[in-house]
């Protein structure tokens, strides 16, 4: 039982984080954008947002393919990472005051690619540190 709860707990997060992307988005003037004047400090964000998506995807889909290659979980997680920004940027064209960008996908993109990169990284360097501990 312990482990169905981590699994629901798992993609439960992952709900919560993409719904809470969905929110974001759904809003013309989100509350996180700065007053800085910094030139395109939303592509961090947009990487941030997305690597953690896929972050909580690759724990979510590590628990749920436990005999899948790691190495698949991760390219997994970063492909439904982008093909989730895909969904989010033609959200946004309908939302007023929002406008789809072909630059935010590339932030979506390069920070889901840098998440599954250094977890790559880290699995050949490190391959007991991600070895689930059942």
């Amino acid at each position: 039982m312990p482990h169905l709860l981590r699994l629901a707990s798992a993609w439960i997060l992952v709900a919560l984080y993409a719904g809470g992307i969905f929110v974001a988005s759904s809003l013309s003037h989100p509350p996180l954008v700065s007053t800085w004047e910094l030139p395109h400090l939303d592509k961090l964000y947009h990487m941030i947002e997305y690597g953690g998506l896929t972050f909580v995807l690759i724990r979510a889909l590590c628990l749920t393919c436990a005999t899948c290659p790691s190495t698949a979980v991760v390219l997994w997680a970063a492909f439904l990472a982008v093909i989730y920004g895909v969904s989010d940027e033609l959200h946004q064209a309908f939302t007023p005051g929002r406008m789809m960008s072909v630059y935010d996908l590339l932030a979506d993109v390069t920070g889901a690619g840098m998440v599954a990169g250094l977890c790559l990284w880290v699995q050949h360097r490190w391959p007991a540190l991600i070895k689930s501990k059942d």
